[in-house]
Order: structure tokens, then sequence, then C-alpha cells
């Protein structure tokens, strides 16, 4: 449960932390700024002793000797975010997903593909790329690909789920020495706001 942490060099004796000790901690682990936003208790009349913490992650920090592996949406994020990230010194593998029957001839080097069905090839993927400079950051757009609410929600499932349950399989059983960051993304809107909702992102977070 929660009360078994074991941080006990930040919160040596309950799990919880004070506002201070937060925005202290945020800022060590290198965000610019660190703030709280809490209730005004003279206003309300009320002491929730609750809070809001805020921080603002530093611009354009250096990424030299980080290795990211990018599994590439069709739509152009993935290589945007690759240009980037190797802009500011870091090192990034793209993933492309592969359709049924379907490979690509051939692929610029640093770039790979891959069906989001094939369990062993995820095992050798991060096995192979893990293999000299470790892997510090993964990042899943494949589901940036499906953007519409009339999306096959079977295709969706087969695409988004199967990959991400296999990509994470194969981080455990590779027997990493450390697991490196993991991010799965979906389509940066509020359906609901904008009158349309795509419940084919749903299984990924329930997953």
């Amino acid at each position: 449960g929660w009360w078994r942490f074991n941080d006990v060099d930040i919160r040596p004796d309950y799990p919880l932390l004070a506002v201070a000790d937060w925005r202290r901690l945020l800022l060590q682990c290198g965000f610019e700024a660190a703030d709280a936003i809490m209730p005004d208790a003279c206003l309300h009349g009320l002491s929730l002793h609750q809070a809001v913490l805020v921080g603002r992650a530093a611009k354009d920090r250096d990424h030299d000797g980080q290795h990211w592996l990018i599994f590439a949406d069709e739509e152009g994020g993935g290589l945007a975010l690759a240009a980037r990230l190797q802009t500011l010194g870091a090192e990034c593998s793209l993933v492309w997903r592969e359709w049924t029957g379907s490979r690509p001839a051939s692929l610029p080097s640093g770039q790979d593909s891959i069906r989001p069905d094939d369990v062993a090839g995820f095992a050798a993927l991060i096995a192979r790329l893990s293999d000299g400079r470790p892997l510090t950051h993964i990042q899943h757009l494949w589901s940036l690909d499906a953007t519409s609410a009339s999306a096959d929600p079977d295709e969706v499932a087969a695409v988004i789920c199967q990959s991400s349950l296999h990509l994470v399989q194969a981080l455990v059983s590779c027997g990493l020495k450390t697991l490196p960051a993991l991010t799965f993304a979906t389509p940066g809107r509020n359906g609901s706001l904008a009158g349309e909702h795509m419940p084919v992102h749903a299984p990924l977070w329930g997953l």
C-alpha cells in the first residue's frame, strides 16, 4: 500500500510530504520553477491542508547521453520528436508499424519496423537496442494514428494494446539493469469538448 515507502532520505517517517518539501524536491529533479496552489482558508472558512503542485520544466535541457526509442506514428510526430532530440544531443531509434503482410523494403540506419503482434520481435528489438548504449526513454506514438471516432475498435486494440503489452513484457523479460522511462501518447485533445468522443483509446488508458 501507499504506506510502504522506502525513500526514507526524502520522507523519513511519514508517506506524505509538506508543501515546502515538494517545492524543494521538484527543483532538485530539474524543474525551473515549482509552486503550490492552495485554497484560501480565510475566504472559504476551511482548512483542508490540500494543494495543487505545479512545476515548469527547464527549457531545452541537455539530452546528451540519452537513447530514445520512438514507436513512430504515420503523421510525422515521431520524426519531428527525433529531430528535436537529436539537436539536443540524444540518440534516437525509430520503429515503424508493419501492416499485416507487408514490410518496408528498406529503412534508413537507426530505423526498424515491427508488427504489433510480434511478441518475439519486441523482445529481440529491446535486447538489440539495449546492447551498447542503454535505452533511457521509450515513446510509444502508434495510437496517434487512430484519430477518428469511427475507427474500428478491434483494429485499434490490436495495434495499440497488443503492441503496448508486448513492449512492456519485453522490457521485463530482457532483464535490463535500469528500465527506461516509458510514455504512451494518445491524441492530445478532449473529444467531449469538441463534440466528438474517441472511446477507441479507452483500452490503452485502462491498461
